[in-house]
């Protein structure tokens, strides 16, 4: 595994050899280098590699600085590598395995931290991290035209996060509370399948009609859309909510790595209910979207020849039979 970390030749190093706390301050320098080696290449691995891809970290570990893409690239991925690294350093660096058991090293000099102060820095090191990622990645897709990202951009890990209608966090953040790229992120399967909902509601040939002349809209094409972005938004994100972890805070919406860490951050009161609150919000508008779509439609029928004649059959769509009062139906 390549190292973004510079290490003083020698037998041994600490971390008074390397350059990691100018990335993470709060460490022994004594400890050996070969303590923390191993967690830093579990946050390459499992926290860094799936959203840039190894052929690109490989570029950016490899190439000399002098550019100023380059050195924020490096300067932010390493931020974040240094934190994932403590954060899954923490519960192990004390502990180590004998023929006697697990055993917990101690030090006559120093006491090991209270439960609750592990747990607060345990959690602050993974939401800084989390941040320092996100930037990253803000700053990657941000600047995605360069030939310098290409290998990022050729790379299955970047396309694959492109959808019909919601291509990318800036996108997504100009239809909801979602602002950051980590967020998008763990949304994309829930966005997916909401397209695939509205795949239904405008019929096959209209949607694809949509999408082809989104970038280009007629006027009626052009409201429509502007029902179809937050319909999609507000659908995913009322899906997702029950299996993202998730941090609320000054109004924007983090995705996290995990939510191991008890009564904090993510497991707070506070956010569980503003979690649920914002799942009932965005149900709801979902459900408002989905039927101004349907009103729009057929407002618009004789613009929208296709979907007239693949969905619309009175008020009604041709795979619902609604009772007389509206408030209950069967499939057809």
């Amino acid at each position: 595994m390549k190292s973004l970390f510079t290490v003083a030749a020698g037998p041994d190093p600490a971390i008074k050899d390397t350059n990691f706390r100018t990335f993470y301050p709060n460490i022994n320098p004594a400890m050996k280098w070969a303590n923390v080696e191993p967690f830093i290449n579990d946050a390459v691995r499992i926290n860094i590699l799936p959203y840039i891809g190894r052929i690109f970290y490989n570029k950016v570990a490899d190439e000399p600085s002098g550019t100023e893409m380059r050195d924020e690239i490096k300067e932010l991925m390493t931020n974040a590598i240094a934190r994932y690294a403590i954060y899954h350093a923490m519960p192990h660096i004390n502990v180590t395995i004998s023929d006697m058991g697990v055993q917990q090293n101690r030090n006559e000099k120093s006491g090991n931290a209270a439960q609750w102060s592990y747990q607060q820095a345990r959690w602050n090191v993974l939401f800084t991290a989390e941040k320092y990622l996100d930037q990253l990645l803000n700053y990657l897709y941000d600047n995605a035209s360069d030939v310098w990202l290409d290998d990022w951009t050729n790379d299955d890990v970047y396309r694959a996060t492109f959808t019909d209608f919601i291509s990318g966090r800036k996108a997504l953040s100009d239809i909801s509370m979602i602002k950051t790229m980590r967020g998008y992120w763990s949304l994309l399967p829930f966005i997916i399948r909401a397209e695939d909902e509205l795949r239904k509601i405008l019929g096959h040939r209209t949607y694809e009609d949509v999408v082809d002349h989104q970038h280009a809209p007629s006027a009626e094409e052009a409201e429509l859309l502007k029902l179809i972005r937050p319909f999609i938004a507000d659908r995913a994100l009322a899906e997702a909510l029950p299996t993202m972890t998730v941090m609320i805070e000054d109004g924007n919406m983090y995705s996290v790595s995990v939510s191991d860490i008890p009564n904090i951050g993510v497991n707070s009161s506070a956010n569980l209910t503003a979690i649920n609150t914002l799942r009932e919000q965005t149900k709801r508008r979902s459900e408002t979207f989905e039927q101004e779509i349907r009103n729009y439609l057929a407002i618009k029928k004789d613009v929208f020849t296709k979907w007239a004649e693949d969905c619309y059959l009175g008020d009604r769509p041709k795979s619902v039979f609604y009772s007389a009062d509206r408030k209950g139906g069967i499939m057809l």
